[in-house]
């Protein structure tokens, strides 16, 4: 019964580290993406791009303005502060999840000869539920999942052993 429930702390502490890893590399690649695209629009929709282009090349001013109205309307259908908000909100709960899971398995033996780890789990067991129903919605990047998953398998690989 220990060994399983020691079992269950590792399995935890190893799955937040895992989700903190990615929801952080996630909410870094939304920002970088969404500070990529707003950048585009500024450069192309620039009143001094466009006195540039205007004279020598008319089409191209009539592209770039295309463009940028299409870029706009793209980026207010994506909504990315949304979704980094809503990133951020799950990752926190994932951190906090990773901090009592950690301190549990430092203390694990401490945790059952006082009986005091079910309470414990069940307290981030409620914790778990809310993250996991708001990461239901938020986007989901399978390359990006391995390479979470890769790197805390290594991290990790000779205490698994």
């Amino acid at each position: 019964m220990n060994e399983d429930k020691r079992k269950y702390v590792w399995e935890l502490k190893l799955r937040a580290e895992y989700n903190v890893l990615y929801w952080s590399r996630l909410a870094g690649l939304i920002s970088f993406r969404d500070r990529c695209l707003r950048i585009i629009i500024a450069v192309v929709s620039s009143g001094t791009v466009a006195s540039w282009l205007v004279a020598d090349y008319p089409l191209l001013w009539k592209v770039c303005s295309s463009v940028t109205a299409l870029l706009s309307i793209v980026l207010s259908i994506i909504n990315w502060p949304d979704s980094l908000q809503k990133i951020a909100s799950v990752r926190s709960q994932w951190i906090e999840i990773s901090n009592v899971s950690e301190k549990l398995w430092l203390n694990i033996d401490s945790y059952l000869e006082t009986g005091m780890l079910d309470n414990e789990l069940d307290s981030v067991g409620e914790i778990l539920v809310k993250a996991q129903k708001e990461e239901f919605l938020l986007p989901m990047k399978e390359s990006l999942r391995e390479r979470c998953y890769n790197t805390i398998r290594k991290k990790h690989e000779k205490q698994v052993e």
